[in-house]
């Protein structure tokens, strides 16, 4: 016979210490603590640390405890700050990474570009915290020089081509190779296709789904390219990271460079190279080689047709569907295993590398897309609708 009441009080005493530990404690504890941050009792400055430091937020009185005439209590203040603000961080970090490798960081930014109102200040937050955390990353791996030059993003206003109020402080979003102006500084710039013919680059935050065609001087600048870097005559306090090579320049000082490969520095000091054995023109000396497979550019993931859940079989001149979950953005729409995809619109798809292109701008562009595929002995079409990176595939 089961004893209701009992079973009640047992429950009753499980549930009390969760909400204990839930429960936020009072500015007046608070206020305690910070006090006791200055005892001088060892185990009281260190019990008080713990629970200061385990706050959810950093509380306005703690803030200002860090500028205490008490050195012990400025100094344990600054240290339980650092410690919520760096376990936010990591948190809300997670969660941006999760959110733009969903489909791939590269389509995340081309959406920005190019779907209306995709380009919100919370995205834009969160490609500013993974800048700051693949900074973070390389500045575990290597002496680094370069300093994010501006604390928010989205106080900078947008602009979508260089003009007088986009060269300093503004958030630029570049469709293609631009010419109009020879500078940029202190901008967060996202840019699609291949870019150039921008003479200085300076304390900018630049993110492309292509090619950096090059410049005369990149300086405290972060660059993140799915392409290649082409030759910049001087760089120095820069972080570059590039799926493709860097062709190099005259000089290269006190920076970051994970890239496919170095074809030539005239001289090169103070730098870190992840993942390359040499570089020319880079003595083993006087810059430093590392081996690792946790540089920057493994936190972000590109777009793939498999992260739609299509597997592609290229024979010949023909792309078939090998595999395709039912439930997946394509097999919803009616595509099937064994179907040859021959054309998305009026573009032809003859290979898996075209069709993956073609693909991607879709997505990043368009509400929906039409498939023609041939099906046994069958030619018919397969629209498929888009979804918003907030919509699950």
């Amino acid at each position: 016979m089961i004893r209701w009441p009992l079973c009640l009080f047992l429950l009753a005493a499980l549930l009390l210490p969760l909400q204990a530990v839930a429960a936020e404690p009072s500015d007046k504890e608070i206020a305690a603590w910070i006090e006791q941050l200055g005892s001088t009792k060892f185990s009281e400055r260190e019990s008080a640390s713990r629970k200061l430091a385990a706050l959810a937020d950093v509380p306005e009185v703690l803030e200002k405890a860090i500028d205490s005439t008490n050195p012990e209590i400025a100094r344990r203040a600054k240290a339980a700050v650092h410690s919520i603000r760096e376990r936010n961080f990591d948190r809300l970090l997670q969660k941006d990474l999760t959110a733009v490798n969903a489909d791939g960081f590269d389509l995340f930014l081309e959406r920005m570009l190019h779907q209306p109102g995709y380009a919100t200040d919370a995205r834009w937050r969160s490609l500013e915290r993974v800048v700051d955390g693949m900074v973070a990353r390389a500045g575990k791996l290597g002496n680094i020089g370069y300093r994010k030059p501006f604390d928010d993003c989205t106080a900078m206003p947008v602009h979508t081509e260089l003009n007088p109020l986009g060269e300093a402080g503004s958030r630029l979003l570049l469709d293609g190779l631009n010419t109009r102006y020879s500078k940029m500084s202190r901008c967060l710039s996202l840019c699609s296709g291949s870019f150039g013919r921008v003479s200085t680059i300076d304390h900018c935050v630049l993110l492309m789904t292509g090619d950096l065609e090059g410049c005369s001087s990149l300086s405290d600048s972060f660059v993140l390219c799915t392409g290649r870097v082409g030759r910049v005559m001087r760089m120095q306090n820069c972080i570059v990271l590039a799926t493709g090579d860097f062709s190099g320049g005259v000089s290269a000082r006190s920076s970051f460079f994970q890239v496919r490969g170095v074809d030539r520095h005239s001289s090169a000091t103070g730098n870190t190279y992840i993942n390359l054995k040499s570089a020319p023109g880079a003595s083993a000396d006087e810059n430093k080689f590392v081996e690792s497979e946790e540089g920057p550019l493994s936190m972000i993931k590109l777009f793939d047709l498999e992260r739609l859940g299509l597997k592609i079989k290229q024979t010949d001149s023909e792309t078939r569907v090998e595999s395709v979950p039912p439930n997946s953005l394509l097999g919803r729409a009616g595509v099937q295993k064994g179907d040859v995809v021959l054309s998305l619109g009026e573009q032809k798809c003859d290979s898996t590398e075209r069709l993956k292109e073609l693909i991607f701008r879709a997505l990043a562009r368009e509400k929906e897309f039409t498939l023609n595929v041939r099906r046994g002995e069958k030619t018919m079409n397969v629209t498929v609708k888009t979804l918003s990176g907030d919509d699950k595939r």
